[in-house]
């Protein structure tokens, strides 16, 4: 069997949530949103094996994906046309970036009770995201309740999926076993400096 050979070759293994629990810290929070028959799945996990689940509705899922599309074309104008952009336009596109990156907020991440408070006991998320969900910068996403960015409260980390969360970490477990805990510093660099190359 050619898909088991490759498995072993890659160090891959079938894993289940506890694999991906066990290789959590305190404080973070695995986020898995998979696109399903145009649906979201969304599946939160911590360290505790504490384990949320959500199911977005088709109606939910395509509001979400337009407000990616269309953030995304509110980004774009923004940077194409930035230089000729007088301070009313700014304004503007920003407070329509903030709306449409405020409603994936909800849709996302604040449409269940059990996902919200798993969200906001987590200092740090780890986010699998799958189909267009992997082009959205989660750090940008917007809570009208708080008035805060993502990234203002949260450290992101994004990962591919579940099973190489636990690849890699168990690959930095074993590459730092073997090392000898030397460690090579560089300060004050002077980049002006003629000798420099």
């Amino acid at each position: 069997d050619h898909a088991s050979v490759f498995q072993e070759e890659l160090g891959l293994k079938n894993i289940n949530y506890k694999d991906i629990s066990k290789n959590l810290k305190d404080g973070e929070l695995y986020i898995d949103l998979a696109n399903i028959d145009n649906e979201y799945l969304i599946f939160t996990l911590d360290n505790k094996n504490s384990i949320n689940f959500e199911k977005i509705s088709k109606e939910d899922f395509k509001i979400i994906e337009d407000s990616i599309n269309e953030s995304r074309d509110i980004n774009e104008r923004f940077s194409n046309t930035a230089k000729g952009l007088d301070s009313k336009k700014i304004s503007d596109l920003t407070i329509e970036s903030k709306d449409k990156s405020s409603l994936i907020y909800d849709k996302l991440l604040n449409s269940s009770i059990s996902i919200k408070n798993a969200l906001n006991s987590a200092d740090s998320l780890i986010i699998s995201a799958d189909g267009i969900l992997r082009l959205l910068p989660f750090e940008a996403l917007y809570d009208k309740n708080s008035s805060k960015y993502l990234i203002e409260d949260k450290n992101i980390r994004y990962i591919p999926s579940g099973k190489e969360f636990v690849r890699l970490y168990s690959n930095s477990i074993k590459n730092n076993e073997k090392q000898n805990n030397k460690i090579s510093m560089f300060a004050n660099p002077n980049f002006n400096d003629k000798n420099t190359k």
